[in-house]
Formats: structure tokens, C-alpha cells, sequence
């Protein structure tokens, strides 16, 4: 009733009218959902197939969506045509959000063929490590330094929200009197406004990246600690974490505070730079995998030499050091009656369905290292597995029988 009694008060004709503005919106909501979603969620420690999951549900518009723009354009705040082009995005995204969520694994598996190899390798080991470090914290996650400094980027963010909230419409308004009484021209208002705005930030922002250093250095140090013992790999690992780390808290505090400015400044500058600042933070993370692709391949490289005519159980002194190299490693090898026999990586689906990451496969052949996921398996193939423990269990249940008892 409800839904039918809001498309009752729509002009249809103003639907054909903005048909083009409505497919963009959907598309931009879609997108910009899915991606936001996908990227919160893994930074936050999730499995991939859930990441894509959560983000498939959310791709929508919800009706507080369409019930702001027939408010804002009862007040004429905003454009007449508004609702129209909102309630029609929002039955169009409710449509395909069913379709999204039943594709799900589809879209994972087409976006780790065009994501490169060694973002897909940094997160897995992120997401795995991270995994780990969250069960280990369990007990005592509300004594730890992480904790606190998380709270306290929380309150530092509720503050400087409030801040702009109440502040900005009064310095909005005597920004124009007192340029008036001063004599000084109107063009200065902008630049006053900025100032205003850079004033009430800029302690806070101080406050929240002192906390975001804390949090990070805790987060990698914490997981590290855990996990490795090559300084050449922790080096590399923990710029990546530290950027992730930051990455999640600037999307945190940054799009609540964007939300917040943007009315106040005029122009369309203030989310290219807040897009900008993204894109730089992940592009830094591509270069900053280069060297831990190399560091793994090297690991990799030592494991498929060690197994070559032997099994891992046979080098007991070996396996320690290089096992905490890459969180945890085992070795599995294909038998005939194996579920796995005769399939590639991409059918098994291991990372999605476990959590695990095969990194290799030793076969007489000859090794491949990192495979992409074309590769099938055949009788006798050695799958070397990278996980937690409870994900490669998994992962070695699914390669036998192709189920997974939860």
C-alpha cells in the first residue's frame, strides 16, 4: 500500500521525460553502493564472498530516499521533477538488487580476473592475518590500546560532526553581515568560509590522525607480531596494512564530514578531491605490493622446491619459519576420487568457499606459482594451501568431498 500510494503521486510522463538522468543515477547507485560496500567490508577483515554479498543486498535506494526528495521538493528545496527520478531509481535498483545478490559469486570471480594479482594476494593476506589477530583479541579486545583508540576517533569524529552542524549555518550568516559593516567585498565570503571551517577542523582532524597512527601502528604491529618473521616481508606488509587502516578511517570520518560541508560550499570541487584522495591511497597500495608479490613468490618458491619428490612433513626444521611467513601452510595432494580432480581453482571457488588461497601447485610439469585460477587439477597434483587453520580444514574437506559441514 505504501509503495503504491507514493507511485500514485508521480506524473508518469515525467518518468519518460528524465528516462536518461534515471538509468544514470541507477547506475551511479549501483556502482557507487557496491564498490563502497565491498571495500568497507574488506578493510574491516571480511571474506571476499561475503564482501560481495553484503554489497549485492545494499546496491539500492531505500524509501527514506524518495521521501527526503518529496519533502525537500514540497519545500522547494529541491527540483520538482526530483521525486519522480528518485522513486524511479528506487523500484529500478529494487529490481535488480535480487539479480545482483544471486550473481554475487559471478561478479567475485570476474572482478579477481580484472583486479591485478597482487592487490587480490595483499588482501587475502590481510583479510586472513586480520582474521587471526580478531580471534586472538577476543578476550581482552576492551584493555587493548586498539581499543581505545578507535573509541576515541569515534567521539573525536561525533564532535567534529556536531561542531559543523551547529556552527557553519551561524558562520554562514554573520560571515555576510560582518562583510558588510567592514565594507569589504562579497567575493570574500567564500575564502572566510573556508577558514572558518579549516579553524574547526583542524584540531579534531589533528586528534583523529594521532589516533588513526596509534590504531595503525597497533593493528600491524599486532598482526605481525602474530604472523612473520622476515623483516623484508614485514616491512612491506606493514605499509600496506597502515595505508588499508587508513584508508578505512578516512572513509569513516571523510564522507560523514563531506556530507556535512558540502551544502555550505558551492561547486561541484569538494568530491573529485575526496574521489582523488581514494584513488591515490589505492594506488599507492598497488605499488607498495610489488615488492610483497616478489616476497611471496620467493617463499612460494621455496615451498614447491621442498616438495619436489618429497612431502612437507619430511623438512620439520623448514616448516616453522617459513609457515609463519605466510600466516599458515599446508600442502594437499589430489588423489583420483578427490572432488577436486579434473577441476580448475575457479570452479572450486576455495578462496570464496573457505577462506583459504591455494598459492601454488606442484606437479611434475612443472610449478605454478600464484595461479590465476584456469589451471586444472589433475591426479597426483600437490596444492600448496594458505590460511587460517580453520579455513584450510575447510578448504581440504571441500577439495575432497565438495562440501563444507559449517
Amino acid at each position: 500500500i505504501f509503495f503504491l500510494s507514493v507511485g500514485m503521486t508521480i506524473d508518469p510522463t515525467q518518468v519518460f521525460e528524465h528516462f536518461a538522468i534515471i538509468c544514470l543515477v541507477s547506475l551511479i547507485v549501483i556502482v557507487g553502493q557496491y564498490g563502497s560496500v565491498v571495500l568497507s567490508s574488506l578493510l574491516t577483515g571480511q571474506n571476499a564472498k561475503k564482501a560481495f554479498q553484503s554489497a549485492a543486498a545494499l546496491s539500492q535506494v531505500g524509501e527514506f530516499g524518495f521521501i527526503i526528495a518529496g519533502i525537500g521538493s514540497l519545500n522547494q528545496a529541491a527540483h520538482p521533477s526530483l521525486t519522480s527520478i528518485v522513486v524511479s531509481v528506487s523500484v529500478i535498483t529494487a529490481f535488480i538488487c535480487p539479480w545482483l545478490i544471486s550473481h554475487s559469486d559471478k561478479f567475485l570471480q570476474f572482478s579477481e580476473h580484472l583486479i591485478p594479482k597482487r592487490l587480490v594476494l595483499a588482501f587475502s593476506l590481510y583479510i586472513q592475518m586480520l582474521e587471526g589477530f580478531k580471534t586472538g583479541q577476543k578476550q581482552s579486545w576492551r584493555k587493548t590500546n586498539l581499543y581505545r583508540a578507535f573509541k576515541w576517533i569515534l567521539v573525536d569524529t561525533v564532535i567534529l560532526l556536531l561542531l559543523l552542524a551547529m556552527a557553519l549555518p551561524i558562520i554562514q550568516k554573520y560571515a555576510v553581515i560582518i562583510l558588510q559593516k567592514n565594507h569589504m567585498p562579497e567575493s570574500w565570503s567564500k575564502p572566510l568560509l573556508y577558514v572558518s571551517i579549516a579553524t574547526i577542523l583542524m584540531p579534531f582532524l589533528g586528534l583523529i590522525f594521532f589516533n588513526s597512527r596509534k590504531l595503525a601502528t597497533e593493528v600491524t604491529y599486532s598482526i605481525l607480531e602474530q604472523s612473520l618473521t622476515s623483516s623484508s616481508t614485514q616491512r612491506g606488509l606493514k605499509h600496506i596494512f597502515s595505508v588499508m587502516v587508513y584508508m578505512g578511517i578516512y572513509l569513516l570520518v571523510g564522507i560523514p564530514v563531506l556530507a556535512v560541508i558540502r551544502p555550505f560550499l558551492q561547486g561541484p570541487h569538494i568530491l573529485p578531491v575526496f574521489l582523488t584522495i581514494s584513488l591515490l591511497s589505492v594506488v599507492y597500495i598497488y605499488i607498495r605490493t610489488s615488492d610483497l608479490e616478489i616476497q611471496t613468490r620467493s617463499i612460494v618458491q621455496e615451498f614447491t622446491d621442498f616438495i619436489q619428490g618429497r612431502s612437507l612433513a619430511s623438512y620439520p626444521q623448514s616448516m616453522p619459519e617459513l609457515s609463519q611467513e605466510l600466516y599458515q601452510v599446508e600442502s594437499f595432494t589430489v588423489s583420483e576420487e578427490d572432488y577436486a580432480n579434473q577441476k580448475n581453482l575457479l570452479d572450486l571457488n576455495l578462496r570464496q568457499a573457505t577462506g583459504a588461497s591455494a598459492i601454488a601447485i606442484h606437479r611434475n610439469e612443472g610449478d605454478v606459482l600464484l595461479p590465476r585460477g584456469k589451471e586444472i587439477l589433475l591426479h597426483n597434483d600437490t596444492l600448496i594451501l594458505t590460511g587460517t587453520k580453520q579455513a584450510i580444514v575447510k578448504a581440504i574437506q571441500h577439495l575432497k568431498k565438495g562440501r563444507i559441514n559449517e
